[in-house]
């Protein structure tokens, strides 16, 4: 079997401190301790790594909400989180990184400003090549095995309450997606094989209560996902979720 690690909606660099901590970059956090012991051979990052609101079109003639931040920044600081993920990932072979709706702002932003392609992509910024890892255009997807794997926003950047239904109807396959920030499940079947399929929302790695949300009550989670993909190309998965900073897995407390 091949071990699988999904992770979502980071938003950095509102990624929550059991992911990397911003404070003290060296620290090993949960997740760090949890990847030296799991140690995947694939990792699939589903999108939304970085938030960019540094250039979001609703922070537009905005200056104070802007105030301090610089995309450059960002992207220095998100090499430090995949250095640290790196230098632990001992077994990985595979490395998939899907664009999810905010990192196409950076396309938004060359369609207005194209003097300044191949200077702000994330590709390069974040230098995705020399690491190995696969970038994923909008809105397309991965195959692992028989699990796919897509960022959500599919739907004009919206999805309706019940989108693992949704997408269920839309994809008939398995399917894991973030984007949503909250989990969910659903389980269908084909009526030619009765084969069955499940479609997996997963929660997000970033703050859950962003000043933009003005303390908005919401579903969001804390999330990840984790599977392992048999060699005919079956699956198990499943979410665990980040409480308080910790969570469980096999039996240990990562904290």
């Amino acid at each position: 079997m091949k071990r699988l690690v999904y992770l979502t909606d980071e938003h950095f660099p509102y990624i929550i401190p059991a992911a990397f901590n911003m404070a003290d970059p060296k620290k090993e956090t949960p997740l760090i301790k949890f990847l030296k012991d799991f140690q995947p051979h694939i990792v699939v990052q589903g999108g939304d790594q970085l938030d960019l609101s540094v250039i979001a079109h609703w922070n537009r003639g905005k200056p104070r909400v802007k105030e301090n931040k610089r995309l450059s920044k960002d992207y220095e600081t998100y090499n430090m989180v995949l250095n640290q993920r790196e230098k632990v990932l001992k077994n990985l072979e595979k490395h998939y990184m899907l664009e999810g709706n905010h990192e196409f702002w950076i396309q938004n932003l060359l369609d207005e400003y194209p003097e300044f392609e191949g200077m702000l992509e994330v590709q390069a910024n974040l230098n995705l090549a020399s690491r190995g890892i696969e970038w994923v255009e909008a809105r397309q997807h991965v195959a692992v095995g028989k699990l796919n794997f897509i960022h959500g926003d599919y739907k004009d950047g919206y999805l309706p309450i019940y989108a693992a239904k949704a997408i269920a109807a839309i994809y008939g396959r398995s399917v894991v997606y973030g984007h949503q920030h909250f989990n969910q499940v659903y389980s269908a079947q084909t009526p030619f094989d009765r084969r069955p399929y499940q479609v997996w929302g997963v929660g997000c790695m970033c703050n859950l209560n962003p000043a933009w949300k003005r303390n908005a009550p919401a579903a969001w989670l804390n999330s990840f996902g984790v599977g392992y993909i048999h060699d005919n190309g079956s699956f198990d998965f499943q979410v665990i979720n980040i409480v308080d900073g910790q969570f469980v897995f096999d039996k240990r407390v990562y904290k």
